[in-house]
């Protein structure tokens, strides 16, 4: 009997121990799979939860508080997931009203009430399909109803709402400004990229991880055999609206995604390399190849002492920030399409 108590106090104290060491946690690093998220505690490098989420996830947003994290799910589906149960609250469905909609680009509102996406849409009337002018709308998080939208030009996929102001950007072939103070949101300017040999993909912008700034990268004119002259990247400040343009020396690496360090003096990129971009230099100063295969997602740890690249697979591989090399590979039940990371 003494030693049945025994064991169930050193239990208990186990768990205890357990659970201090998740509320100390640096951040989570959330793995966007199929019908599952994946929670990462930073600290320990392991996976603390497995939540099931209805259908494959793409994009994902976190509350002010740090409570609820948003995640959409098969373009038309957003839930809420509860990070202290770890588990889904509520979800809603942007199908309505006959239409069909599809989520390419998400960022909640500075209330956390609503969320701002790059949406397009379709539905059948008497046997046609009819397909609109794709929108940013402002979609009511407790109920899925769009609250309101406007026009913009097909492609547009990144989005960045300015705290505090009634601004959003939007980035697809071009950047777009638009004014969200009257019902009737407009597009008030527009910054060309398209015409100036610009060419960008925004399908896995990480805008809160970068401190709430679209960072894209470019890539322009072209060589006899197809490839890209040049390549840049265009960063627009969630905070203030600055935008800024950086050209990078030398021959252009293939990138999905790029983020910021901590201290914005290197920027780390993705796909098939890790990529390192000094920033002082406007060079690349590292490529080394991800053995796991095609990434869409990077970004360090808050300490920056440390990468993580992964989705595209069922792994996500932590390498050391100093020596850009490999010291450990998560591996997941399921493969990812983004990553995401909340800062505790």
């Amino acid at each position: 009997m003494i030693r049945q108590k025994c064991f169930t106090i050193a239990a208990v104290a186990l768990c205890l121990m357990a659970i201090a060491a998740l509320g100390e946690a640096k951040e989570y690093i959330f793995n966007l799979g199929y019908s599952m998220v994946s929670v990462v505690d930073s600290d320990t490098d392991e996976i603390v939860a497995d939540i099931p989420v209805n259908g494959w996830t793409r994009e994902a947003g976190w509350t002010k508080d740090k409570k609820f994290l948003y995640v959409t799910s098969k373009r038309h589906l957003i839930s809420k997931i509860d990070l202290q149960q770890m588990k889904v609250v509520s979800s809603v469905d942007i199908n309505q009203d006959g239409w069909q909609r599809f989520i390419f680009g998400f960022m909640l509102d500075d209330s956390g009430k609503t969320a701002w996406a790059s949406l397009m849409t379709r539905k059948t009337e008497g046997g046609d399909v009819v397909i609109p002018a794709p929108v940013i709308a402002q979609i009511d998080l407790e109920t899925g109803k769009i609250l309101r939208s406007v026009e913009v030009p097909l492609g547009v996929a990144g989005v960045v709402k300015l705290k505090n102001k009634d601004m959003v950007y939007a980035v697809g072939k071009d950047l777009y400004k638009i004014d969200t103070s009257t019902p009737d949101m407009k597009i008030v300017e527009t910054y060309s990229m398209f015409d100036r040999e610009m060419n960008v993909l925004v399908l896995w912008p990480q805008t809160q991880e970068n401190g709430d700034t679209i960072l894209v990268n470019y890539y322009g004119g072209k060589n006899a055999d197809g490839s890209p002259k040049f390549m840049g990247l265009l960063s627009v400040d969630g905070n203030n609206g600055e935008s800024k343009e950086v050209s990078v020396k030398g021959p252009p690496v293939m990138l999905y995604t790029t983020n910021y360090s901590n201290d914005r003096k290197k920027v780390y990129g993705v796909m098939d390399d890790l990529v390192v971009i000094d920033l002082e230099t406007s060079s690349i100063s590292t490529i080394i190849p991800i053995h796991e295969g095609t990434q869409y997602g990077v970004f360090p740890s808050e300490d920056g002492k440390k990468i993580y690249a992964g989705a595209g697979g069922s792994t996500m591989v932590v390498y050391d920030a100093e020596t850009v090399k490999p010291i450990k590979v998560i591996q997941f039940k399921t493969d990812g399409w983004a990553l995401a990371k909340m800062p505790l």
